[in-house]
């Protein structure tokens, strides 16, 4: 069975961190040992790469980062990055963070051809061949070249035969730090079976119901209050993502109490994740010209993880929201800083929501959900509805555990069980679902959202069509002409 770049990490911290000091004790690095392979895991987690084996990879290429090659500790390169020669040191990096977060953007590039979720860091992505090299066996001859000892091997295939190229080296380093071939097998194992019942097994995540009482009436329907829909929403959310394995804590246990903004977020403290739900406004009458969904993350400071990760997540929580709400504007990512320096740093990078500030201050990725507009009564009266705040609920807890987990996962509500969505039996048929009045559901080249278009389907089209093949998310035409995405689809 080979080794997938992608993929949830296996490795810990703790053992990446005790491996590395068993072979140099005195790693020339700017951080602590414990802290680098914390990044690893983090920064892997938020491109859905496997961040011990990129960690691996540095071990190998920095020969446990004792630096006795080409580049030099000052670079924060950590894996031979743009060097090309004994004279050219390659790329430089401002910190160890950047550094790592380039990596795993490169080795992504070779695993797949998925988007980059995060911001495009590594000047070299575009050249390389997307998916052309998905697991670690794959990159002799890929990220090392010839990536085998020419002088013991007549070709890489020999030296891949033998398990002696640079993709087996580096996996050599992975099964000495989790414990040899038998360990990863049951670690493997016991990780993909969790990945599909709780994806979300070990995560700790706060829910705040954004007001409390009677607050933020609907000027034209009297009967919506922001406070309540917030109120049954985060009871959903928390049911939801309790399902699917993660610890919930929320900051109210009574909707009448009131709670001070930085203490809700500062609740937070030892969670992977907090989420305040509100529905926003415009002026104090109805508009009903504006409906978009935004989602608020923190501000950018390259120094923490946290703000990377706030900001990753909200990218891909904030369309599924306008999505299932049906939003004609669609959605919006947005941070605000503070016009004061909150926490009298000295830096001006703090958040302006007293929520996400409480957050930031005890190093948790915060996010403010607004739900559209309680100034536009179809976004109104679609809140109003229970079942719709259900379905609200359950995409979002999806999309969280998709972040996490980097799987697509579906809850079964019915059954409270959690199932992946990529492996139904085929040939089967579909017809068009869960698509925007007007709009078209596009078919695509390749499986994935940026692959050529070469079709599409109407939103209302009354038609079956059978699906041959399944492939991340993403069903193969019988016809031949390309891939749709099964999210807007249902069986028929």
């Amino acid at each position: 069975m080979k080794t997938p770049i992608m993929g949830k990490s296996v490795a810990t911290a703790e053992q990446m961190s005790k491996y590395l000091l068993s072979k140099n004790p005195n790693p020339k690095i700017e951080i602590p040992a414990l802290t680098l392979c914390k990044l690893y895991l983090y920064l892997g987690a938020l491109e859905g790469v496997r961040g011990d084996l990129e960690f691996c990879r540095s071990c190998w290429e920095t020969n446990y980062f004792s630096f006795t090659g080409t580049v030099v500790p000052e670079q924060n390169n950590f894996c031979g990055h743009g060097t090309t020669s004994s004279t050219n040191k390659g790329s430089y990096f401002s910190d160890a963070a950047t550094g790592i977060l380039v990596q795993i953007q490169h080795a992504k590039a070779y695993a797949t051809a998925d988007p980059l979720n995060y911001d495009c860091l590594d000047d070299r992505y575009k050249w390389v061949k997307k998916g052309s090299a998905p697991y670690m066996e794959d990159m002799g001859g890929k990220w090392a070249v010839p990536g085998y000892d020419t002088k013991k091997y007549g070709s890489l295939e020999a030296a891949n035969e033998a398990e002696d190229s640079y993709g087996y080296k580096i996996l050599g380093i992975y099964k000495a730090i989790i414990g040899g071939d038998k360990a990863e097998t049951e670690n493997r194992k016991d990780d993909e079976s969790m990945s599909i019942t709780k994806p979300l097994s070990g995560k700790k995540i706060c829910i705040d119901a954004g007001h409390y009482g009677n607050y933020n009436r609907c000027p034209a329907i009297p009967e919506y209050y922001e406070s309540i829909m917030a109120w049954k929403l985060h009871l959903l959310q928390k049911k939801y993502l309790e399902q699917l394995g993660a610890t919930v804590v929320v900051t109210r246990a009574d909707q009448k109490k009131d709670l001070a903004l930085y203490n809700r977020g500062a609740a937070s403290k030892g969670c992977d994740l907090f989420i305040s739900d509100h529905s926003n406004a415009i002026g104090s009458g109805m508009n009903e010209a504006i409906d978009y969904a935004a989602v608020y993350h923190l501000t950018d400071d390259t120094s923490v993880t946290c703000d990377d990760i706030s900001k990753a997540i909200a990218k891909k929580i904030a369309p599924v929201i306008a999505s299932v709400m049906g939003l004609k504007q669609g959605c919006k990512v947005l941070s605000r800083k503070s016009g004061t320096d909150r926490n009298h740093d000295g830096v001006m990078n703090d958040n302006y929501y007293g929520v996400l500030h409480g957050a930031r201050m005890v190093g948790t990725p915060g996010l403010i959900l607004e739900h559209g507009f309680h100034t536009n009564s179809a976004t109104v009266r679609w809140l109003l509805n229970d079942a719709n705040l259900d379905k609200l609920a359950k995409a979002e807890a999806e999309a969280i555990a998709e972040y996490f987990s980097g799987k697509k996962v579906t809850v079964d509500s019915a059954a409270s069980t959690t199932t992946t969505a990529t492996t139904s039996a085929v040939p089967y048929t579909i017809k068009v679902a869960n698509v925007k009045e007007g709009d078209v559901l596009n078919i695509r080249k390749e499986p994935n959202a940026n692959s050529d278009k070469t079709g599409s389907l109407k939103w209302n089209d009354p038609l079956k069509y059978t699906i041959v093949e399944e492939k991340n998310g993403w069903g193969k035409l019988k016809s031949g002409i390309g891939w749709i995405n099964l999210k807007y689809t249902v069986k028929a």
